[in-house]
């Protein structure tokens, strides 16, 4: 049942962003006994459902949790405002984060110096509200973890990489000119992150403290759920409807 500020887990399984609305949908899904089994990741042998990663997307969570509990609402224009001074600092002192990671295939990926890498177990996912970030378009909970992460946060290739984060670019439109800049992989069974220095660390959305390396997995048929079998994605949803709960008040 939906009840956070992002609630991410839920809408990526199909369910409506409300609680209401999504209770119902739940009792049908019961009544009907509908179901299906997804994958989840491991870090450090917890579990976890959406994403995890170093760097800026745990910076955020980490300033938006400390704005909370001053008492201020984790609302999606927050999160954006913090998003881009935590970018700010990313590119004066960016992270160094070396990756390893083996497909189900058995591919493999090597990269021993990038600023930012994230690790997500569904599609689409966001740390911004109901924006939807899709880095990788065929992750799903239905296979192993995908990692998308860019080479360098300065010049051109560092923007349009931050505009793609906000959910910008659906259509991959602007990842056609930093191709280059961007690192994608799919279907990961296998991640190793090793930091220089130790960073901030998260795991779907909450602050996990700083770790200088973490072990990611993915555990194929984890969980049986309850979900609606003709769900809408949530990239495919208009832009009118992006802006209304964008601008939402809680």
């Amino acid at each position: 049942i939906p009840t956070g500020s992002a609630n991410v887990f839920v809408r990526a399984l199909g369910f409506p962003n409300t609680p209401v609305e999504a209770t119902h949908v739940l009792a049908r899904m019961l009544e009907r006994n509908l179901r299906r089994t997804i994958y989840l990741g491991t870090w450090n042998d917890r579990w976890f459902a959406v994403n995890a990663g170093f760097g800026l997307d745990a910076d955020v969570l980490a300033r938006v949790d400390r704005a909370r509990e001053q008492g201020f609402s984790a609302t999606p224009l927050r999160y954006l405002n913090v998003a881009i001074r935590a970018w700010s600092r990313a590119r004066k002192n960016p992270p160094h984060i070396a990756v390893k990671a083996e497909s189900s295939t058995g591919e493999q990926l090597r990269k021993d110096d990038v600023p930012l890498m994230f690790t997500s177990n569904t599609n689409p996912w966001t740390f911004l509200g109901p924006l939807p970030v899709v880095t990788n378009p065929r992750n799903s909970f239905d296979e192993g973890l995908a990692l998308f992460g860019l080479e360098e946060f300065s010049g051109l290739g560092g923007v349009v990489g931050l505009l793609h984060l906000f959910g910008a670019d659906k259509r991959g439109w602007l990842n056609k000119l930093t191709k280059e800049k961007t690192v994608a992989f799919d279907d990961a069974m296998r991640v190793e992150l090793v930091c220089r220095e130790p960073q901030r660390f998260q795991a779907d959305g909450e602050s996990e403290g700083r770790f200088d390396a973490v072990t990611l997995a993915s555990v194929k048929e984890a969980i049986e759920v309850f979900a609606p079998q003709d769900r809408r994605e949530v990239h495919k949803r208009t832009m009118k409807e992006v802006l209304r709960d964008f601008i939402r008040l809680r």
